[in-house]
C-alpha cells in the first residue's frame, strides 16, 4: 500500500542499505523526516513531500505502469532517481533536484518544472518530454538513450567547474526554446541529431561545443539567428512561411560546417536565409543545398568557401560577393538559374562540373589548375575577367561558352584548352586574351575571336574551326 509519515522520523532500514517497496503513494507529512542514508525506495504511486526527505546515497525508483503520477519534492533532493515503468508517466509539481544521476529506463517524464541533475549522467531509453522549465545537467558524464527527448530549456553545466557531457545512444534531442552550454562545460554532440525549434537565438555557447559528426537543425517558426561555431552538419529549416534566418549575430564571426549545409526545407515558402547582415566567414566543407522556395543571400564581403557540391533549387543572391570552390574531390555546381558574382576555383582535384547553365557575372580567379565540364551540354558564361597563372580546360559538349571579359590581363593563364563538339561555339569577346603557354582547340565545335588581341605561347588546332574575326582584323 501507501507509506504515510505523520510525525517523527523514519530511517529506511536499520543498516540503511535495504530497499523499501511501496505499491501506492509516499506522503511525507509536515514536520516529519524520511531518511534513506544509503537505502533505496521503489514507489508505484505519487510522491508528496511536505517536510524533509534525506536521500543519502540511495536510489528512488518510480515503477508505475500508469500515467498521471506526480512528484512533489518539497525542496528535498533525490540522490539517484530512476523511472522504470512501461507505460508509466510522471510529472514534477515543483522544482526537482537530483544530486547524482537520472536514469530513464522506461516510461515518460513530462511537465514544466525546473529539473537539475548534478551527477553528470542522464541516460536510458525512456521518454523525456518537457514543455517548460529548465533541465540542467551538471558534472561529467553521459547524456542520451534510444528514444527521442524534448526539452524547453536544456542547459549543460552550471559554469563553475570544467566538465564534459558526452552524447550517447541514438536519440534525437529537441529544445523548443533554448539550448545552453555554460562556461567551463564541454558538450560532445556525438553523431546524433539536435533540433533547435526555438526562435530568436535558440543556441548559446559560453563553454566548448564539439560537433563531432552531429546534425544541428534550426527549425524555429519566427525570425532566428544561427550562431557562429563549428558545426558538422547544419540545417536551417524555417517551419513557417515568410521567415528570415540570419547567419551570425555580430561582425567578425565564423560559421564552419565540417559536413553539409542545407538551407530551407523545400516546403515552406518565402524563406530568406541571409549572410549579408553580419557578413560572417562561411566555410562549408561538404555539400551546400539551397532548397526550393528558399532565397539564400550571400555576404558581400565575408569569405565564402564550399568544398562539396553546390545544389540550388531555390534562389541564390550573390550580393556582389565571392564564392570559392576549394574541394579536394570533383565538385558539381547546379546553379538553378542563379548567377554567381566572383568565383575562385581552388579545387585540388582540378575538376569542376556544372549541371544546367552556369553564369558568372563577375571575375574568375584560378588558384589551381582547373577543368570545368558540362555534364549535360549546357551553357557557360563568364562576364568578367579570368586570371591566375594556372591551366584552364573547358569541356562544354554542345553547350555555348561566352568569355565576355579579358583573359589573363593581370595574370596570364599558363594554358587554355577548349573542347566542344558539333555546332557548339566558344566566343572570346574580351579585349585582351593572354596565355603564357599553349592554347589548344579540341573537338568538332568552333571558336570565335572578335577583333581583339590574342597572345599565346603556341596554338594547337586538333579539330573544329577557329574564326579570328569577321573582318580578320584581330
Amino acid at each position: 500500500g501507501s507509506l504515510t509519515l505523520s510525525s517523527g522520523t523514519i530511517n529506511n532500514a536499520a543498516d540503511d542499505s535495504g530497499t523499501w517497496t511501496v505499491s501506492g503513494d509516499v506522503n511525507i507529512g509536515t514536520g516529519t523526516t524520511l531518511k534513506a542514508t544509503s537505502g533505496n525506495f521503489s514507489v508505484a504511486g505519487n510522491w508528496t513531500n511536505s517536510a524533509t526527505f534525506t536521500a543519502g546515497t540511495g536510489t528512488v525508483t518510480f515503477n508505475s505502469t500508469s500515467t498521471a503520477k506526480t512528484i512533489t519534492s518539497g525542496g528535498s533532493s533525490f540522490y539517484n532517481l530512476t523511472f522504470n515503468g512501461v507505460g508509466g508517466g510522471w510529472s514534477p509539481v515543483d522544482a526537482l533536484t537530483v544530486a547524482n544521476d537520472l536514469t530513464m529506463t522506461a516510461g515518460t517524464l513530462s511537465g514544466t518544472q525546473n529539473i537539475t541533475v548534478s551527477g553528470g549522467d542522464t541516460t536510458g531509453n525512456g521518454t523525456i518530454s518537457l514543455t517548460g522549465g529548465t533541465f540542467l545537467l551538471d558534472g561529467a558524464g553521459s547524456f542520451g538513450g534510444n528514444t527521442n527527448w524534448q526539452f524547453y530549456n536544456l542547459t549543460f553545466g552550471d559554469g563553475s567547474v570544467a566538465t564534459t557531457t558526452t552524447k550517447t545512444g541514438t536519440n534525437q534531442i529537441t529544445t523548443t526554446n533554448l539550448l545552453t552550454i555554460a562556461a567551463n562545460q564541454t558538450l560532445d554532440a556525438s553523431d546524433d541529431t539536435w533540433v533547435l525549434s526555438g526562435s530568436g537565438t535558440p543556441l548559446s555557447i559560453a563553454g566548448t561545443f564539439t560537433a563531432n559528426a552531429s546534425t544541428f537543425k534550426y527549425t524555429g517558426s519566427l525570425a532566428t539567428n544561427i550562431i557562429p561555431t563549428t558545426y558538422y552538419n547544419l540545417e536551417a529549416l524555417p517551419s513557417a512561411n515568410t521567415i528570415t534566418y540570419t547567419l551570425g549575430t555580430a561582425v567578425s564571426q565564423t560559421i564552419t560546417c565540417n559536413g553539409y549545409l542545407t538551407l530551407g526545407n523545400g516546403t515552406n515558402t518565402g524563406i530568406i536565409i541571409t549572410a549579408d547582415t553580419w557578413d560572417p566567414i562561411l566555410d562549408v566543407n561538404g555539400v551546400l543545398t539551397i532548397a526550393a522556395n528558399t532565397t539564400f543571400v550571400a555576404s558581400n564581403t565575408g569569405s565564402f568557401t564550399v568544398a562539396g557540391n553546390w545544389t540550388n533549387s531555390g534562389t541564390f543572391t550573390n550580393s556582389s560577393g565571392t564564392v570559392t570552390f576549394d574541394g579536394s574531390s570533383a565538385q558539381t555546381i547546379t546553379s538553378g538559374g542563379s548567377n554567381f558574382n566572383n568565383v575562385t576555383f581552388n579545387n585540388s582535384n582540378t575538376n569542376i562540373n556544372y549541371t544546367g547553365d552556369l553564369s558568372i557575372a563577375g571575375n574568375v580567379v584560378l588558384s589551381k589548375n582547373t577543368s570545368i565540364s558540362s555534364t549535360n551540354n549546357t551553357n557557360l558564361s563568364i562576364t568578367g575577367t579570368i586570371n591566375g597563372g594556372y591551366t584552364l580546360t573547358i569541356n562544354s559538349g554542345t553547350g555555348t561558352v561566352n568569355f565576355n571579359g579579358a583573359i589573363g590581363n593581370t595574370s596570364a593563364l599558363s594554358a587554355l584548352t577548349i573542347n566542344n563538339t558539333s555546332a557548339a561555339i566558344a566566343n572570346f569577346n574580351g579585349a585582351t586574351n593572354s596565355i603564357s603557354g599553349a592554347f589548344t582547340k579540341q573537338g568538332t565545335g568552333d571558336v570565335n575571336f572578335g577583333a581583339n588581341a590574342f597572345n599565346a605561347g603556341s596554338l594547337t588546332l586538333s579539330s573544329g574551326t577557329i574564326n579570328n574575326a569577321a573582318d580578320d582584323s584581330g
